[in-house]
């Protein structure tokens, strides 16, 4: 559980036990323990609190697409570049 705390601010992917809206997989900001010791995770501008119970495994996890500069669509798809665009043409 230290590791929760020490690790806040990073992106982290957490399996649960339960599912919260048909999803066992969360992908979000770790924002660290509360007071109760629940793992507090945000999650697409939603706010999740979980007790230690409900979490199988959690783990750091780095956004290689946004470190390269990798734009999406709203759709999630890579958008296109200028050579992409060109070359279709």
């Amino acid at each position: 559980m230290r590791d929760y705390a020490r690790f806040a601010g990073k992106q982290i992917k957490v399996k649960i036990r339960e599912p919260i809206d048909g999803q066992r997989v969360l992908q979000g900001l770790l924002k660290g323990l509360n007071e109760a010791g629940n793992v507090v995770l945000v999650v697409e501008g939603r706010e999740h609190v979980l007790p230690p119970s409900q979490i199988e495994n959690g783990r750091l996890w780095f956004d290689w697409q946004a470190a390269r500069g990798v734009q999406r669509t709203e759709g999630g798809q890579q958008a296109r570049g200028r050579r992409a665009a060109q070359r279709d043409r």
